[in-house]
């Protein structure tokens, strides 16, 4: 993808009925790059969004998901509440936890004698998550 396109779209257009697709796809990007606070602004825009005509329950548990790695707890809380009221959700709220715990256990065993995040595959493992995201959000919507 071109991240700077998209960036300049944003920037230019995002009031346009395009804002929402593109502060969208800008999460993305950022999420599958580990820019998780990057992701997280991107995808409250989106969200947020005046005219936003993305599926608002799965940008949701893309905050979720997000607000919980970067340990945003009150944020996070408000959000599972919030989706947990949907019964079709309710499978993806597990599976998305389960993604959360292995990949928090992935960033504490990839902890550098500074404590700093070694990378150690996260692309690899970011994009695992996504796709099963996308194939548990498929099954339980249709």
């Amino acid at each position: 993808m071109n991240e700077p396109l998209f960036e300049e779209i944003y920037q230019k257009y995002y009031l346009s009925e395009l804002g929402d697709e593109v502060a969208n796809q800008l999460g993305i990007i950022s999420f599958e790059k580990g820019n998780y606070i990057k992701s997280l602004n991107y995808f409250e825009k989106a969200l947020s969004h005046p005219k936003c005509s993305l599926n608002k329950e799965k940008i949701k548990l893309s905050l979720y998901y997000l607000y919980k790695i970067t340990k945003n707890e009150n944020k996070a809380q408000l959000l599972y509440s919030q989706l947990n009221e949907n019964a079709n959700l309710k499978g993806i709220l597990l599976k998305t936890d389960q993604a959360i715990s292995e990949l928090l256990i992935l960033a504490k065993n990839s902890m550098s004698e500074q404590n700093e995040f070694i990378p150690n595959n996260k692309e690899f493992w970011t994009t695992v998550w996504q796709q099963e995201f996308e194939l548990v959000f498929k099954t339980n919507n249709n």
